[in-house]
């Protein structure tokens, strides 16, 4: 009896020296526990709705591609051009769509490096027809519209008629098209009939009438059947006259009758007169080249 009882007894300290051990390891792990990493940084959360969506939408996110589940699809790329700047591009990235009552997100802006972007160059450029605007930022709302406005200094080739100069009106055109996509695969489309003037500043010089924006269509002999888009900003500028007219045809007129009354004057005062002609002509000539530079300048 005394050794089963000895026995029972050594039983009993076993095991409350194991159920001691558990707790005394379960207490040390909830106090040393640290956060957890995944392949994609910290884990979900200690990371925002929009690391998390952004994670998400570009894990397998190529910008090669085009944005569309089916390649026989045609990107619908709206333009739209103000007279500053492009003001916007709008097409819609059918791999970049999310519910917004899951990452409580509408819309979100990344680097345009990431993105797709729709091939745009400058047909009737004077200098490049592409200009790098990969550092400006697009933004991306939920049902997959991705709005992107590009800066850029646009210079391009313009025929000029000065037949009737000052009194001349011009016409000049910004022609912007896709190189490389056929309307099959990217089609620019435009948004307004005409160019938004809200940004700009008037100038000394030209004054803008009317503006135009017209979308066409063409094909190269070589492949008829495929089709490129291209979308034309006119702008109808008349030139303002009234600074030649004060500093270049009054002062010439004038020194025209000054000419003619020579031959209405006493012989004495012919010299006089010749004199002081011949010396005011260089003075209008040059007059107008430095008004003209001075506003130039403000205008600038």
């Amino acid at each position: 009896m005394r050794t089963s009882s000895y026995s029972l007894l050594g039983l009993f300290r076993c095991y409350c020296l194991v159920k001691i051990k558990k707790e005394a390891r379960r207490t040390s792990n909830i106090f040393t526990q640290t956060p957890t990493l995944t392949g994609c940084g910290l884990n979900s959360e200690r990371r925002s709705d929009e690391e998390r969506l952004l994670s998400l939408l570009f894990r397998y996110y190529n910008p090669s591609a085009r944005p569309v589940l089916f390649s026989n699809n045609s990107v619908q790329v709206q333009i739209q051009f103000s007279l500053m700047h492009i003001q916007e591009l709008e097409w819609t990235d059918e791999r970049l769509k999310w519910q917004e009552d899951v990452y409580n997100l509408k819309e979100v802006i990344v680097e345009a490096r990431h993105l797709w972007v729709p091939e745009f160059a400058v047909i009737n450029g004077a200098e490049e027809i592409y200009g790098d605007y990969k550092e400006f930022r697009a933004i991306i709302s939920s049902n997959g519209l991705i709005h992107w406005e590009p800066g850029g200094v646009f210079k391009t080739m313009c025929a000029i008629d000065i037949t009737f100069f000052p009194f001349d009106d011009q016409n000049c055109s910004l022609v912007f098209g896709a190189w490389s996509y056929h309307t099959t695969k990217m089609n620019l489309t435009k948004i307004n009939d005409a160019v938004n003037m809200d940004s700009y500043e008037k100038n000394g010089e030209w004054e803008i009438l009317t503006t135009s924006v017209i979308r066409d269509e063409f094909a190269y002999e070589c492949c008829p059947h495929e089709r490129f888009s291209n979308v034309a900003f006119t702008v109808h500028m008349r030139r303002r006259y009234t600074f030649y007219v004060m500093n270049i045809i009054l002062p010439s007129m004038v020194t025209s009758v000054l000419l003619l009354s020579i031959f209405f004057c006493p012989p004495a005062q012919k010299v006089q007169i010749g004199v002081v002609v011949l010396l005011s002509a260089p003075g209008t000539a040059l007059a107008p080249d430095r008004r003209l530079a001075l506003r130039e300048q403000d205008s600038l």
